[in-house]
């Protein structure tokens, strides 16, 4: 029987997903840093587990929705859900006052695997984890420094880039959002969850980037709620 610590075995599936999978340049950068790291038991780092109890079942809905290709992914997930530290705290991710709107406020929460800080290994050049909105969500546009990777593990989701258009995202997918890219989410009926991966520029905060739709996209997305 295998008795590493499930956060292993998770990175190990993520590292095995990534690998199988064609996409932009940012997945062949995460594989590498990905391959210089030493994932041992006995490099790991403890950060204190938690799981907002309110969100615990529309998790284990995400969980169930990754498609049948992602199931060891899956497993390792669920494996590890109690063991991660689960964060809601904006302030680590966006500059001062960000108004990012009470939609996301209430319905997000992240967990870092790797990082400059708080992750269970340490590095100077990926920051990765899974992240997490809860139904009927909205992302506003905002843009980060850093070059980022969401791996869409379920969906369909929402999607617009530079303010423009929406187009929905299945499960498996990739998403390469480059430096100083406005991207926003918006979360339907399935819980948004994804492996979320920083290369380089670690310690940039998110900037929100207004746009003049935010309101009625709120309003859209509550009305569905209830329909």
């Amino acid at each position: 029987m295998n008795s590493d610590p499930p956060v292993l075995n998770l990175i190990a599936e993520i590292t095995s997903a990534l690998s199988a999978r064609q996409g932009p340049l940012i997945v062949e950068q995460t594989l590498s840093c990905l391959a210089e790291m030493d994932f041992t038991a006995d490099s790991m780092l403890w950060p204190d587990p938690s799981m907002p109890d309110a969100f615990a079942n529309d998790l284990d809905v995400a969980i169930k929705h990754i498609p049948p290709q992602l199931s060891s992914l899956a497993s390792a997930i669920d494996a590890s859900k109690h063991i991660v530290q689960w964060n809601r705290d904006l302030g680590q991710f966006y500059v001062k006052d960000a108004d990012v709107g009470g939609s996301y406020r209430n319905g997000n929460m992240n967990c870092i695997l790797i990082g400059s800080k708080n992750g269970f290994f340490h590095s100077d050049k990926l920051f990765m984890g899974l992240f997490f909105l809860r139904p009927y969500t909205f992302y506003r546009d905002h843009d980060h420094e850093a070059s980022e990777m969401y791996f869409n593990l379920t969906g369909p989701h929402g999607f617009r880039f530079n303010v423009n258009g929406w187009s929905d995202y299945q499960a498996d997918s990739i998403i390469w959002n480059a430096p100083w890219l406005p991207h926003a989410t918006r979360v339907y009926n399935i819980p948004f969850l994804c492996l979320y991966a920083w290369i380089g520029n670690l310690d940039c905060l998110c900037r929100v980037v207004h746009a003049d739709d935010w309101a009625q996209l709120e309003d859209e997305l509550v009305t569905a709620s209830t329909s």
